[in-house]
């Protein structure tokens, strides 16, 4: 099922990049509102992907296979997930929330976000939805995150 939805898993990190980079570049010349970078090994996040300010929904999480998966058998927490199937990611890129403005689906689940991160999250008051689980935003990161209003 991964495979269909979300392509085949990567080899390796290097892949992953190449591949992140392959579908930005087609969801920049569809200019879609969403992207899926999830499952890419991704260890940050390609500069590229911050040249598409029309971006409303950005999954950097779990591959389409698992999250399918948390679909139908619900969360996933605490179980032994393959890190192959994430990211892991640790911190976002500089002027991340002010290249995507209209951004507001997030999906950051089984990465490394620590509390800079998502500190830096706070300033995409467009968001409605946003799931950090499974990284280490801290005490601070959650407080900059509980001011965040628009959270459903």
């Amino acid at each position: 099922m991964a495979e269909e939805l979300n392509g085949p898993l990567v080899a390796d990190a290097a892949a992953g990049l190449a591949e992140a980079r392959r579908r930005i570049a087609a969801c920049a010349a569809a200019r879609s509102e969403a992207l899926d970078l999830g499952g890419l090994q991704l260890v940050e996040l390609p500069e590229e992907a911050l040249a598409l300010p029309w971006l409303k929904r950005l999954y950097l999480g779990a591959d389409a296979g698992l999250r399918a998966q948390e679909a139908r058998e619900g969360p996933l927490y605490g179980l032994q997930i393959d890190r192959k199937r994430c990211n892991a990611l640790r911190a976002l890129p500089r002027g991340f929330a002010r290249a995507l403005p209209q951004l507001e689906e997030l999906d950051l689940r089984f990465n490394g976000i620590g509390a800079a991160g998502a500190q830096a999250l706070a300033a995409l008051t467009a968001l409605t939805s946003l799931d950090l689980s499974e990284n280490r935003i801290g005490a601070a990161g959650a407080e900059a995150i509980a001011r965040l209003s628009g959270l459903t």
